[in-house]
């Protein structure tokens, strides 16, 4: 079964913390594994900060969109 462009949803009994009441929009699944992107739970970094912590200037203060963190296991990676 391949979920690519596909959304999980969270059953409202999940324990895992890293899945509750989270809706994952899969961006690739294959026999190397899956990676989504959280979609209704926002990350608490914005646009501003990643670029400044990256060291690139910034000519359009906040006028981003909110970024969304990877996962929810790898939530080192945003987009």
């Amino acid at each position: 079964m391949n979920l690519i462009n596909q959304f999980l949803i969270a059953t409202p009994d999940m324990m895992d913390e890293r899945f509750k009441h989270a809706v994952i929009l899969i961006c690739d699944h294959n026999e190397d594994g899956a990676m989504g992107i959280n979609v209704n739970q926002p990350s608490e970094v914005s646009f501003d900060e990643i670029l400044s912590s990256l060291k690139i200037e910034d000519k359009q203060p906040n006028s981003y969109p909110l970024v969304h963190e990877g996962g929810p296991v790898n939530t080192e990676c945003g987009f």
